[in-house]
């Protein structure tokens, strides 16, 4: 308990000491850089993690606890040494978004996962994830050859620890959808930080709060709903150096914002490498942009600015590119069998291009004038890579190299990309104002349809009269939203579990510590063998078991054909616990 209260006071007091770091002589808002900060925490986490663990220093609360409080300690000094401590801005917007997105986090959390803390993640991906953090928990080290992208479960793995006094054991899955949940909810902040500059006309609140809460009900909450924990993370760091990028050229001290970038640049490389080389590349060709004009105020030789040029992007990415080459390339020795090439298909929400359509007209737009007013961005210099990058992924899901399920991966960043230059769209266009009543009007005409898209107004026009409307389409361009509506209308299309489930995995898990044995879990839904096996820290488990083993437990889920099959067997047996979801066999 006292490691754990330490672990969180060493985090608070970090994040607290970014937040006082200065970074620009102006007052900043408060909500954007309390949601960087703490992003930027679990950044640190891995790069700390992965430095550990190549050196041979355990991985664990203590030592991230000791060196958590050391960091902070030198900013804390820094910073006032220095005389200048950042100042801030909260406004009444801030305040209620921040209200907003926490109260809907909250209320999809009890709606989802109620107060029994049940499982009901459409897939059982966030079932391997838990127990890789569980792996680095048991091997105090983020190198456990199976899955060296650890930026999520090592964040999962120390937030479980912290956790553990008041969710011990098997009951550290509530812990992780608690993680996930904040996770969802930086998803909120950080867009809403993003984008909060973006308009400045009349009505600017109102327009950045339903923006915002747009792009959180779309792709953000689908990944809450699935459970991919690490892509979720993956997309928030991709707004995290785009939010940084804009203050790269204002920011206090050249040296710091480099090594924020930097951090965030490991971060997504250990998070998700899948998204790592369109964003490296943007990234890249922003520092070149951003420092071209330097060789033309000053007087200096063009051989010093390309030097000064060249510093920068060695300090940007020196760090990132050969951490993430070390844990991708030479250190991750994952099994195929275990880890599916790109071909192999999951569960995923698929849609080609219909989501994006009402909003692709403002992102355009926004591309063309930064491309020909020479004004870019690094958000203006990822969409067309991204997309770009996108390409070879979408032919190769024709011709089969690869899975559906992997490219559209690839659609959570594109869904922030395209909101997020849409909104600077929807700013610039309303500053004029003929075409402010275009926005609006096109605004509106959107919202009508979306609405009676959800409402299912239209589906029950074509089920009263087939006539009326033969082909119900204006759920067509917000599939996103009823899909996401559907899924939490009806949790039992994803993979659901009812509290008897939990109840006889915890005794199974007390039963088998206790006797100094393994637990083999038995069942004819793989899905619930898959969430059995990793709830008891044993995911993978890929030997053929015998139901003559003397050093198992059996936990039998219902339904169970082997049961069925194997009468004899199992009245040979002790039934040591029993429930509505299965029994708990030992050997006599």
């Amino acid at each position: 308990m006292a490691l754990a209260l330490l672990f969180f006071l060493s985090a608070l007091i970090l994040v607290i000491a970014f937040i006082l770091l200065p970074k620009t002589h102006r007052k900043q808002s408060l909500v954007l850089w309390v949601a960087v900060s703490l992003l930027l925490f679990e950044c640190y986490l891995c790069f700390i993690g992965g430095i550990f663990s190549l050196m041979g220093i355990p991985v664990d609360l203590l030592s991230v606890t000791i060196t958590s409080f050391l960091l902070a300690a030198v900013i804390i000094y820094l910073t006032f040494s220095s005389g200048h401590v950042q100042h801030y801005t909260l406004d009444l917007t801030d305040v209620c978004l921040t209200i907003l997105v926490t109260a809907i986090v909250l209320s999809f959390g009890l709606l989802r996962f109620h107060y029994e803390g049940l499982i009901t993640y459409a897939t059982v991906d966030p079932a391997a994830h838990l127990t890789f953090a569980n792996q680095i928990t048991q091997s105090k080290s983020v190198i456990f050859g199976s899955y060296n992208m650890y930026f999520a479960q090592l964040s999962n793995s120390l937030f479980i620890q912290m956790l553990s006094p008041i969710f011990p054991g098997l009951y550290e899955f509530r812990s992780f959808e608690i993680k996930d949940l904040i996770g969802f909810w930086y998803s909120g902040l950080l867009f809403y930080s993003a984008i909060r500059y973006s308009l400045k006309t009349p009505p600017k609140h109102i327009v950045t709060v339903i923006i915002s809460l747009v792009y959180l009900l779309g792709y953000p909450l689908n990944n809450h709903i699935y459970g991919f924990i690490y892509l979720g993370i993956a997309v928030n760091i991709i707004i995290l150096l785009i939010i940084l990028a804009s203050f790269y050229t204002c920011f206090t001290s050249r040296a710091l914002i480099t090594t924020l970038i930097s951090l965030g640049l490991l971060g997504l490389g250990l998070c998700y490498t899948l998204f790592a080389p369109p964003v490296f590349l943007a990234v890249f060709l922003f520092i070149i942009y951003a420092l071209y004009p330097d060789r033309e105020k000053d007087s200096e030789s063009k051989h010093k600015h390309a030097l000064r040029l060249v510093l920068a992007e060695i300090g940007t990415f020196a760090m990132p590119v050969i951490l993430t080459s070390v844990f991708i390339i030479f250190l991750d020795t994952k099994d195929p069998t275990v880890m599916p090439a790109l071909n192999a298909e999951g569960g995923i929400y698929r849609n080609l291009f219909s989501d994006f359509i009402i909003f692709l007209p403002f992102t355009l737009y926004v591309v063309f004038v930064a491309f020909k007013k020479r004004q870019l961005t690094l958000a203006t210099i990822l969409v067309p890579i991204f997309w770009i990058y996108m390409i070879p992924f979408f032919i190769m899901i024709i011709t089969g190299e690869v899975s559906t399920y992997y490219y559209y991966k690839l659609n959570f960043p594109n869904w922030f990309l395209v909101l997020f230059l849409a909104a600077s769209g929807v700013g610039i266009l309303m500053q004029n104002k003929q075409i402010r009543y275009f926005v609006v009007s096109y605004a509106a005409i959107w919202l009508i349809i979306g609405v009676f898209g959800l409402s299912g107004l239209e589906s029950r026009l074509h089920d009263r009269n087939v006539l009326i409307s033969p082909y119900p389409s204006a759920t067509l361009p917000v599939k996103i939203f009823e899909f996401n509506k559907e899924y939490l209308d009806h949790p039992e299309y994803g993979v659901a579990y009812t509290p008897s489930f939990i109840v006889l995995l915890h005794e199974a898990q007390e039963l088998k510590t206790h006797l100094g044995v393994n637990a083999i879990v038995i069942s004819d839904i793989w899905e619930h063998e898959t969430w059995g096996n990793s709830l008891l820290s044993q995911f993978y488990v890929t030997e053929p078991y015998s139901l003559d083993d003397t050093n198992s437990v059996f936990v039998v889920l219902n339904p169970s054909e082997v049961h069925e099959q194997n009468p004899d067997k199992f009245e040979m047996m002790k039934v040591a616990f029993r429930n509505d979801s299965g029994s708990i066999y030992i050997k006599e």
